[in-house]
């Protein structure tokens, strides 16, 4: 039922009491007759190849299966929540389209996060501006980047940037 009367601006209450889990829905399948709690791998058996990445000039070839796709974005979200990453929290990501990017992503998403990424290419201003928008608790940066024709290389420049809330810094070598 639409509020006709409702501010534009206003958010809808969507689905009220039901929860969704993006990277639950994509790492599991549901088993037909179990409860919906139980997760399942139908179609998505651990030794089964969940995707196959191909950098750029098809300089690699990766495949990955469901069980290594399972256990190390399980791997990431855990170290992110023992860093105090919780639901709603925003995380940066500085890299390429990848297998190691999605990782992250569906990390983020299993602990309700907000996800955001920012291409290499984009240079430091740009991830700058982006990043300093969704002020990250974490970021994950992807400091030596090639692509065919160059090879962009961030290290130096992202290790000393300081997101505006003092929750998110990221100022010397250590932390990066």
């Amino acid at each position: 039922m639409v509020d006709e009367s409702a501010r534009i601006d206003s958010v809808p209450r969507w689905f009220e009491g039901v929860y969704v889990n993006f990277a639950e829905n994509v790492l599991y399948s549901r088993t037909p007759g179990a409860p919906t709690w139980k997760h399942g791998t139908n179609g998505k058996e651990d030794a089964k190849i969940a995707l196959t990445e191909i950098r750029e000039g098809y300089t690699e070839v990766r495949d990955v299966t469901w069980g290594q796709l399972r256990k190390e974005v399980g791997i990431l979200a855990s170290a992110m929540k023992a860093r105090g990453v919780v639901k709603g929290d925003r995380v940066v990501v500085v890299a390429s389209n990848s297998v190691d990017t999605l990782k992250v992503f569906l990390a983020v998403t299993w602990l309700g996060g907000l996800f955001s990424s920012s291409s290499t290419d984009m240079g430091v201003q740009g991830v700058l501006q982006r990043a300093m928008q969704v002020t990250p608790k974490v970021c994950f940066p992807d400091f030596d980047h090639s692509t065919l024709t160059r090879a962009v290389h961030l290290h130096g420049r992202l290790c000393n940037l300081q997101w505006k809330e003092s929750r998110s810094t990221a100022k010397d070598d250590t932390n990066c």
